[in-house]
């Protein structure tokens, strides 16, 4: 490995075991990569090995074992793998995953989920209550995914429900309780303390023969013992420090005793309160804990916050770090692995270096980045492709396919395809790629890979295509650090880029080209509206151009960019309404962050929202519209914004056919799509020649 990442790539000994790297994967599986299996297949052993082989020594997969999954509520869970590790004829396919993993040096672990049908409490009913996560005195959990002030969303009348805004067409009803149904309780008493120890020993004990090295243990029981608040019993398990440990100590006893040293033992352990494992416990408890029970753990976890809130920039320090510091200064001796939304290698190595933390704990760097492994290789850091944090790798919506995507990594999810679906390079091509977007940079990208030589023809004086337009938006900074990178990988890698360069058939003829790749775009346009004349132009118009606006200003469209325009003018200091058809905006992204993101941020910047109506006519400073009930409305305002999507520039992009033996269309100038579809069409033609 490069010396520039000495510390990220260095082993680590734990217990009777060697870590090949500091880097380990977490709990983040792509969803539906697999059908009804009931064992890994295909799809999940390559998208894992492929992590293995990018540098992860450690990977943590859920325990899938669950038999009512399919009729669980929420957005994904339903989807997820469902696996039956009892099966005999299952259990070969397990052994053969771990098999794989460990070609590559790696570990394997399992976070465990027991799918208890009973559930197992500390306190006794006379004691006032049970005592676990979510009752009276334990840890509860709050809305997912979102940061700041939700006071303002939830005056607003939007819905919370599973860490998103409940939906548009009819996704209401699809907002149901997300958990195992529990058929009964029963009071941790001796005998149930000796079942319940069992039942996790036999599921680690069957994880251990199918060839995993570790297993996360489910600390819930194990803090609702420990911590004063919400443990009431009277016995020998409560009351005083020493009562109160005993559970985990017997706990862990027998685990080490049923399982031998071989089997590493892994747990989160934030400090102080909030979500996870441990959330119910207060700093000077997690820390007694964790030190006495130093003896059976070989690796704690800490989550900090995901760092994904539209506003919230990556700062010079590492949360999960300082926080790993904090424990490391109070005695903890166990290695600790902090989770960290950087997507910098350096900042990573000088948390490594400092001896803040041991191990950093990233899924997005790994799904971002398919040749991982080689940059950390060559030690080429600049070459990362910093992540978007849109959350496609959840799934793309509620109502749309049931797919994990990464946005800009179309190989995820294919990995177990994609030497297969790749034509083999015959001779170096030279390949005009028209239109400098980010479709068009990752297609020179991609060709520049593959030993081509691919000229980009830009018509304007910069890269970026549509995106250049959100370099003035603060709250789109990921998206314009991808684009800045992007830039600089034309330079890095030496593509010609001809700016200010429109492409003509003549040009492209006389230069003779192998290839052509028409990646020319849509343009936005107005939908047929009475009145829309009216209009002084469409929400993608507006970005830049604010000064040229009234103070006053209607933007009719519930999609993204109508959305954003709407945060963007408001944040210019503009009184903004929004006029939406669905009862939220931006209802086509992701429901699990990125579009509650997006709405919070426009509720918090003081747009004004109309929802489900829909606007009838315009009129000079007027928005006339009809809500859900036949009642009207009008919108006074100085000037109107009025979304009517894009058309792809199909005839721009079909006149540039004939001119080479090949020719594609790429990105929105075929169909109209978002950034991903961009670089999915890219790298498949790439792949292609």
């Amino acid at each position: 490995m490069h010396q520039r990442y000495e510390h990220l790539t260095k082993p680590l000994k734990i217990r009777n075991t060697v870590l090949k790297s500091r880097f380990m994967y977490p709990c983040a599986q792509p969803h539906f990569l697999q059908g009804p299996e009931l064992y890994p297949a295909d799809p999940i052993v390559s998208y894992y090995c492929t992590i293995a082989k990018n540098g992860a020594a450690f990977i943590i997969v859920h325990d899938l074992a669950n038999d009512t999954q399919r009729d669980m509520g929420g957005y994904d869970i339903p989807h997820f793998a469902m696996w039956d590790i009892h099966d005999k004829g299952c259990q070969n396919y397990f052994s053969h995953f771990s098999h794989m993993i460990h070609y590559y040096g790696t570990m394997l672990c399992t976070s465990l989920d027991l799918n208890l049908s009973t559930r197992y409490v500390v306190n006794p009913p006379s004691a006032g209550g049970p005592g676990g996560p979510g009752g009276p005195g334990g840890p509860g959990m709050g809305p997912m995914g979102f940061g700041g002030d939700t006071g303002k969303i939830a005056e607003s009348g939007l819905k919370f429900s599973f860490g998103s805004l409940v939906g548009p067409e009819g996704e209401d009803d699809d907002m149901v309780a997300v958990g195992v149904p529990q058929t009964s309780v029963k009071y941790l008493d001796e005998d149930a303390m000796e079942e319940y120890i069992g039942i996790v020993i036999d599921r680690m004990k069957l994880y251990a023969s199918l060839g995993f090295d570790a297993a996360m243990v489910p600390t819930e029981v194990l803090t609702s013992f420990m911590s004063e608040s919400s443990n009431r019993r009277t016995d020998e398990y409560g009351g005083s420090l020493e009562n109160r440990l005993r559970f985990s100590h017997r706990f862990f006893r027998e685990i080490r005793r049923a399982l031998g040293d071989d089997f590493l033992l892994y747990c989160g352990a934030p400090l102080g309160g909030g979500p996870g494992p441990m959330g119910g416990l207060t700093k000077e408890e997690c820390v007694t804990w964790l030190k006495e029970m130093e003896p059976y753990l070989d690796l704690l976890y800490i989550r900090s916050a995901m760092g994904d809130g539209l506003m919230e920039e990556e700062c010079d320090c590492c949360p999960g770090a300082e926080q790993a510091a904090e424990l490391k200064a109070a005695g903890i001796a166990t290695p600790i692995a902090v989770s960290t939304p950087y997507m910098d290698l350096d900042k990573l190595e000088a948390v490594i270096a400092s001896g803040k933390a041991d191990v950093i704990n990233s899924n997005h760097m790994f799904m971002c980045n398919p040749k991982l492994g080689e940059i950390l290789k060559t030690g080429a850091g600049e070459d990362l492709e910093p992540c978007l944090l849109c959350h496609q790798c959840r799934g793309v919506s509620w109502t749309g396919e049931w797919m994990s995507h990464c946005t800009i990594n179309p190989e995820m999810g294919m990995e177990y395809r994609t030497q297969k679906m790749r034509e083999p390079v015959t001779g170096k091509k030279r390949v005009a790629v028209i239109g400098g977007g980010p479709g068009g940079m990752k297609t020179a990208l991609y060709l520049k890979e593959r030993g081509h030589e691919p000229v980009i023809f830009e018509a304007s004086g910069e890269l970026g295509g549509q995106l250049k337009a959100v370099a003035c938006c603060d709250f789109k900074w990921r998206v314009t650090r991808y684009v800045n990178w992007l830039r600089n990988q034309m330079v890095r890698k030496g593509i010609e880029v001809r700016l200010r360069t429109p492409a003509t058939r003549e040009m492209l003829e006389r230069e003779q080209f192998d290839v052509i790749i028409a990646a020319v775009g849509a343009a936005a346009k107005l939908p047929e509206l009475s009145g829309i004349e009216h209009a002084w132009g469409t929400p993608y118009d507006a970005f830049g151009r604010e000064q040229e606006l009234g103070r006053r200003v209607c933007v009719v469209g519930g999609a993204s960019t109508a959305a954003e325009a709407a945060i963007y003018l408001a944040r210019a200091g503009h009184e903004v309404v929004e006029i939406s058809r669905k009862n939220i905006v931006a209802y086509e992204l992701n429901p699990i962050r990125e579009r509650g993101n997006v709405n919070l941020l426009s509720v918090n910047s003081g747009v004004r929202h109309i929802r489900e109506a829909s606007t009838v006519r315009l009129e000079p400073g007027k928005v006339y519209y009809v809500n859900k009930d036949g009642s009207e409305g009008v919108v006074q305002c100085d000037s109107i914004l009025v979304s009517g999507g894009v058309e792809p520039n199909r005839d721009l992009a079909i006149s540039f056919h004939g001119i080479a033996p090949e020719f594609y269309m790429i990105g929105d100038c075929k169909e109209a799509g978002n950034m991903r579809h961009a670089i999915f069409d890219a790298y498949a033609a790439a792949q292609q020649i």
